[in-house]
């Protein structure tokens, strides 16, 4: 599914979509980054406590900025 990734600086991330509830994204220390087969995107793939794993293909130019919204502080 197709949409947008957002966090303010005091609110966890969130996955809005055109159609279809927001979904609250939960934080995690550990994310993977691996190369897509599909030209310009990258996959991120992270397993936060109580989660499950989630994994994200996204295009190759937003992969830090979503890398640092998922991230926790350590």
């Amino acid at each position: 599914m197709y949409g947008k990734i957002s966090a303010s600086p005091d609110e966890e991330p969130t996955f809005t979509r055109r159609w279809g509830p927001t979904i609250q994204l939960p934080r995690s220390k550990h994310i993977n980054q691996e190369p897509s087969w599909r030209t310009g995107l990258t996959t991120l793939t992270y397993t936060p406590p109580e989660h499950g794993e989630i994994s994200i293909l996204l295009s190759e130019g937003d992969a830090e900025n979503v890398k640092k919204l998922l991230g926790t502080e350590t």
